[in-house]
């Protein structure tokens, strides 16, 4: 069983413990899932393999404080994966709910950077609208839009897309799964049987202690039986 760590934004003194989290707090999380036998490993190793008892590392939306925790987890051989959201890139994180923190979105010359050292990237959706209420022409278009900035920013395609707030259709996976290899979700436990277009996170934040996050851990690994897995089979929420 693998598992994937979701965070957002870094901060060394942490206002918001549902969206910041401090530097040594992800490298507490890493011991704890080490000391319960997980080996950190790259993103796509980990999807690519799930009965290996890895754990991934990925950050949404792209912030700027993400070069808070980089210096660490390079010395730790960690390589994380960053999802963006392209029309955003340079701004900041304004879809956020009243009183909570907002902060700067890396611009393009800066997440060009992070990647020629060795952070990996996938998409966020073009401007973090959620994947639901919206048409197919408009997903598409959404997403067409995406893979077009990251051809000509960064000289790539994303295997990875996570969906923006966690939320999505069986309309909308089906639309994702044209476009990119896996989908990763947010907060899913073992209550909704994960496909590679549905992939639970575990929303690792400032103030777990050991024994709440273990659970998440273990609610939050699983299993993907890529041969199997077609858009549309298995429904999302």
């Amino acid at each position: 069983m693998a598992a994937i760590l979701l965070y957002h934004s870094v901060a060394v003194d942490v206002m918001d413990s549902q969206l910041q989290v401090r530097p040594d707090t992800i490298l507490r999380h890493l011991d704890w899932c080490a000391k319960e036998g997980y080996e950190a490993a790259p993103l796509l190793d980990t999807l690519a393999d799930s009965t290996r008892k890895r754990v991934a590392i990925t950050f949404d939306d792209g912030f700027a404080s993400f070069r808070l925790a980089w210096p660490a987890l390079r010395a730790r051989g960690i390589r994380p994966t960053m999802l963006v959201c392209p029309g955003r890139v340079g701004g900041e994180n304004d879809w956020a709910s009243p009183g909570r923190v907002r902060g700067r979105l890396l611009d393009a010359p800066e997440i060009r950077k992070l990647a020629g050292e060795g952070v990996a990237l996938g998409c966020h959706g073009w401007d973090h609208r959620p994947f639901v209420g919206r048409t197919v022409p408009d997903m598409e278009e959404d997403l067409s839009r995406c893979e077009k900035w990251f051809e000509t920013t960064l000289e790539l395609r994303p295997a990875v897309f996570a969906w923006p707030f966690g939320q999505f259709t069986e309309a909308a996976i089906r639309v994702v799964a044209r476009h990119h290899e896996f989908a990763l979700a947010a907060g899913t436990g073992r209550d909704a049987e994960a496909t590679r277009w549905t992939v639970p996170r575990i929303e690792a934040y400032e103030g777990l202690g050991a024994a709440a996050f273990e659970e998440k851990l273990d609610l939050g690994s699983f299993f993907l039986e890529l041969a199997r897995d077609r858009p549309g089979e298995r429904t999302g929420a």
